[in-house]
């Protein structure tokens, strides 16, 4: 089966049991790449996926663990209602770099763990196939649509103002301390992506062209 779990941890025993009872021997789990990092402002986002991860694989399950960075779809969440009002998109870091990795990426992944075994036990960290600061990823939306999208560069206050009327306060701190730090170095990519199917990852070109209806 596949498992995305935001259980509190003191639930995790009983959705283990839950799971034992209902015969599931193979578990796919979606967690994240925080998984893998050390920087402190993660710690929050990196234990509580550590806390299914381990759950699941300590209840004598077939484990997969999918550990994705960020997702191209976080674009829609995040800057789509600012675009098809104002073709404009108010950023706190445009030069803070992610490799955008695509739903299609992941769930194609997530068949291969389901149906074979061959990543029984791994934990796979699935990137998109460019690191990409915000400001590129925003000129790929435009480009995708047929217009220029400007940038607003905001302030830390301005930036919490406006996202967080779509983040919860726990990941508005991650997000802003996360899009920060990311300013100072290039993205992590992998390869997991066209290693495990065989085909290459949807480049962030290719996911704004198929999803700009959301942006017009």
């Amino acid at each position: 089966m596949f498992l995305f779990s935001f259980s509190r941890q003191e639930v995790l025993p009983e959705l283990v049991n839950e799971l034992s009872a209902a015969g599931v021997t193979k578990v796919v789990v979606l967690s994240t790449i925080d998984t893998t990092r050390h920087e402190s402002f993660v710690e929050y986002n990196k234990q509580r996926h550590l806390a299914v991860e381990n759950a699941i694989s300590g209840g004598g399950f077939t484990t997969v663990s999918l550990r994705p960075g960020a997702f191209a779809r976080n674009a829609i969440r995040f800057w789509a209602q600012q675009i098809r009002h104002n073709r404009m998109v108010g950023l706190p870091f445009p030069d803070s770099q992610q490799a955008p990795i695509a739903d299609e990426d992941i769930a194609a992944v997530a068949v291969r763990a389901i149906t074979t075994p061959d990543l029984d036990g791994e934990k796979a960290v699935l990137t998109g196939p460019d690191s990409l600061t915000m400001r590129e990823q925003v000129r790929l939306i435009g480009e995708a649509i047929g217009e220029r999208i400007g940038i607003t560069v905001l302030s830390e206050r301005e930036a919490r103002a406006l996202y967080g009327e779509v983040l919860p306060p726990e990941y508005l701190d991650l997000i802003m301390a996360q899009w920060e730090f990311e300013t100072t170095e290039q993205a992590v990519v992998t390869h997991a992506v066209h290693e495990i199917t065989g085909r290459n990852a949807v480049t962030y070109r290719e996911w704004a062209i198929a999803h700009r209806a959301v942006f017009l």
